[in-house]
């Protein structure tokens, strides 16, 4: 089902079938395969995933500031009506940091080392609000205060170096707030943040979220994050949305081997004393995926099919309400059953599926259960 026939008239942002390519020597590699998403005004949407399966490329292609030899090879991104993918840079310009702001994942290549904070706060400011000079360095005092940093004017006059990592976090978080967006992106935006730092940013761009509309895409490793910050919920996996559903049904209910596996990765009040369990392998290197799934060489349910044909993004049947069934998505051959999902592993017997002969590249992973 395609996010054009669930939109509704408060959807902000609409993502639909993106794909994006990367030049490597002489030919192309697809890092993101037909991604579908959107976002609504006053809701937050995560994207989960281990490193390498496009969450960050996701948000840079919507905000259009993809690294040099990346190109967008079809889909649409429609913002207020216009497909940003077809503006000039001139007009996504007027477009970024006034209607859709990002907070990057490192603040180091984001920040400019020879200018002061003051002036990469102020220039936003000034550049799209067309505040006077003294009233928008007042306005990134109360920024930085806002993010936890007890800022005054002789702040404003300190370069990045001066400051830790995480202080250089929060002022990335301060400057994309600035002009209060309608729509944030926010690529990993408490990493380098202690827990009450954290729990303060959080907050703050909760309470945008609620009080003014914004919607939220939080790009993050962080489940618990996730859990207490967003509706809605997109896993990715190499370049794909392979689960996506409503929150609250995704962590009580996930249905896709690797939705499960992230979730038993991780230390769980519900599973207190139990052994959490790895996810076997890595996540294949962009170009070198198995034509069928790409998760296949690391799932423990997987089925011959899995090694030859891409499973399509489809509704969970095991899910009683119809309507729920049509809001929670997922792209697999076999899913976990709800009885599977508390220990982790596969209860039924089924079918070994060793690599094929021309996917012996694959061997050395785990076997299926059987």
């Amino acid at each position: 089902m395609s996010v054009s026939s669930r939109s509704s008239a408060n959807n902000l942002l609409t993502v639909e079938n993106l794909a994006v390519s990367f030049k490597a020597g002489e030919r192309r590699v697809q890092v993101l395969h037909d991604v579908s998403l959107r976002l609504e005004a006053g809701t937050a949407i995560g994207i989960v995933g281990e490193s390498g399966c496009g969450k960050s490329v996701t948000s840079l292609a919507v905000i259009g500031l993809l690294a040099r030899g990346a190109q967008v090879d079809h889909g649409s991104v429609r913002f207020g009506g216009r497909d940003l993918l077809a503006l000039p840079e001139s007009e996504l310009r007027k477009i970024r940091g006034t209607e859709i702001a990002m907070i990057f994942q490192d603040p180091m290549s984001s920040l400019n080392p020879v200018l002061t904070i003051g002036e990469q706060i102020t220039e936003v400011i000034r550049t799209h609000g067309h505040d006077s000079r003294h009233d928008a360095r007042v306005r990134a005092v109360e920024l930085l205060q806002m993010v936890g940093i007890a800022a005054n004017e002789a702040t404003l006059r300190r370069f990045p170096h001066e400051f830790s990592g995480g202080m250089r976090q929060r002022v990335m978080i301060a400057t994309a707030l600035a002009l209060s967006p309608k729509v944030l992106i926010a690529d990993e935006p408490t990493t380098a943040l202690d827990v009450t730092i954290q729990a303060q940013v959080l907050e703050l761009m909760n309470q945008l979220v609620k009080e003014s509309g914004t919607a939220l895409m939080m790009v993050t490793h962080n489940l618990g994050v996730v859990a207490g910050m967003t509706e809605r919920v997109a896993v990715m996996y190499a370049g794909r949305i392979v689960e996506e559903g409503r929150t609250e049904d995704l962590f009580e209910h996930p249905s896709h081997p690797y939705t499960v596996g992230l979730l038993h990765s991780l230390p769980s009040a519900q599973r207190k004393g139990l052994d959490l369990i790895p996810i076997p392998g890595m996540v294949p290197i962009p170009g070198h995926e198995p034509v069928g799934c790409a998760f296949a060489p690391r799932c423990r349910w997987r089925l011959p099919i899995c090694w030859f044909e891409q499973p399509s993004l489809g509704g969970v049947t095991s899910l009683a309400d119809d309507q729920q069934q049509r809001a929670h998505r997922i792209a697999c051959h076999n899913p976990v059953l709800p009885e599977e999902v508390e220990v982790g592993l596969p209860t039924r017997k089924f079918p070994a599926s060793p690599p094929p002969p021309n996917m012996r590249d694959f061997a050395d992973q785990p076997e299926a259960a059987s």
